[in-house]
């Protein structure tokens, strides 16, 4: 205890009261999925699972945190991701119960992924949600009569005064400066649909495009640029996600298991994220020591158990 004190540089109270507030961030952010698992063993799993995320282990992948639990084997780390029943209807569920609880969405942004999922568009403008989602450069439009064209054979057919400059946002060497025009292509009852498309500075012309859909009156370039610019801040979310929760640590063969890990890592961020909001800037995950075969039970009981004064530090 005196070592994890002198770590901390706080008082007993003070850090008791500290672990006690992880805790609660911690099972209150794994409480947002526990609905997903049937079974018990799951759920204390992928609990077990975040705590590895947001653990000192040098690797974030299904042997070193089945190591850093003490477990003989990665299996169970393995079934949760790949073989382990997660209820994705319920999961589909809760996000329609938040927006339909008015849950404040100004606008959707998305990369290409998202973009060139008619059915995630189709559902967004049921909603009357604004979107600014990418797509490829061969994605296919009826524009401007009907005709089924593609967006960068409509982009090299816009004329010189289509085009106007304009900062997608401040970045690390300074203003993000592109060309930018705005193509509309239809309005209906107060919302139009747009294409956005970006082309890059200097001699090498590299483009960019989004299917943009909003109110009439926010359908302007300057808005939906500013919109389009947030997924740069997404991408530094990505990255700083990728360095302190493992990320891109996942080693799995299907895609069930990449999309399961991102998850799970993705909400361990979230975790880290809102404890620096209230000004905890350093984790007990990260503060801890890598340890093998002495770290807590992959249950939520372990969790409990970080919270109590001991003999020796168990931040894990």
């Amino acid at each position: 205890m005196l070592w994890m004190l002198w770590i901390s540089g706080c008082s007993a109270t003070e850090m008791e009261n500290r672990l006690a507030g992880w805790k609660r961030e911690l099972l209150r952010a794994h409480g947002l999925i526990a609905g997903l698992f049937a079974r018990s063993e799951a759920r204390g799993r992928s609990l077990a699972y975040l705590q590895g995320l947001l653990s000192g282990c040098e690797r974030k992948n299904g042997w070193q945190m089945a190591e850093w639990m003490g477990e003989a084997s990665p299996y169970a780390m393995q079934h949760l991701l790949d073989r382990a029943s997660w209820d994705a209807e319920l999961a589909r569920q809760m996000i329609e119960r938040a927006l339909d609880a008015g849950a404040p969405v100004g606008w959707v942004a998305g990369d290409e992924v998202y973009g060139a999922d008619s059915k995630v568009r189709r559902m967004l403008e049921a909603r009357q949600v604004s979107y600014v989602l990418a797509v490829a450069s061969n994605q296919h439009l009826w524009w401007p009569a009907f005709e089924r064209q593609r967006v960068d054979a409509i982009a090299q057919n816009l004329p010189k005064r289509a085009w106007k400059s304009l900062s997608a946002g401040s970045g690390s060497k300074g203003e993000r400066l592109y060309d930018w025009a705005l193509v509309r292509l239809s309005e209906q009852q107060g919302w139009a649909r747009t294409l956005l498309v970006r082309r890059s500075l200097g001699e090498k012309l590299e483009h960019a495009y989004y299917l943009c859909y909003a109110p009439t009156p926010q359908s302007t370039r300057a808005t939906l640029v500013r919109v389009a610019g947030q997924r740069w801040q997404i991408e530094q979310c990505f990255e700083t996600a990728k360095g302190e929760c493992g990320l891109d640590h996942y080693e799995v063969r299907h895609w069930q298991g990449w999309q399961r890990h991102i998850t799970l890592a993705m909400l361990a961020h979230a975790v880290l994220a809102v404890l620096r909001g209230r000004g905890e800037k350093n984790s007990p995950w990260r503060r801890a020591p890598q340890r093998t075969r002495s770290a807590p039970s992959a249950h939520p009981s372990a969790v409990a158990r970080q919270t109590q004064p001991a003999a020796r530090p168990r931040l894990v």
